[in-house]
C-alpha cells in the first residue's frame, strides 16, 4: 500500500528473484530507483477492499503474509485476479 503514490500510479521498488525467491532491487535500475506504472481505479479499489479485510504486514506489504511459500502457487492465485482475492 505504501507504493501507491497517486490515485492512479503504483511505484515498483523491488522484485522477486526467480531463483532465490527473495526480494531484490529492480533490474536495470540503480539502488533507490523505481518504476512507476499505471494503476487502474478498479484495481486500486480492489486492493483497498482487500486491505480493509485482511490488513498488511508491518512494512506495508499487502499479500506477503497471506501467500503460500510456493512462488508458483502464489502467481496462480494472483492470476485469478485481485477481485477474487478481495471477495
Amino acid at each position: 500500500m505504501n507504493n501507491i503514490v497517486a490515485g492512479d500510479v503504483y511505484r515498483v521498488t523491488e522484485q522477486v528473484h526467480y531463483r532465490t525467491r527473495k526480494l531484490e532491487e529492480l533490474k536495470h535500475r540503480k539502488p533507490g530507483e523505481f518504476r512507476e506504472v499505471p494503476l487502474p481505479r478498479s484495481i486500486r479499489e480492489s486492493i483497498e477492499r482487500f486491505v480493509e479485510k485482511h490488513g498488511t504486514t508491518e512494512d506495508g506489504y499487502v499479500y506477503r503474509h497471506l501467500m503460500p511459500t510456493s512462488i508458483g502457487r502464489a502467481a496462480r492465485l494472483l492470476d485469478r485476479g485481485v477481485h477474487d482475492l478481495a471477495a
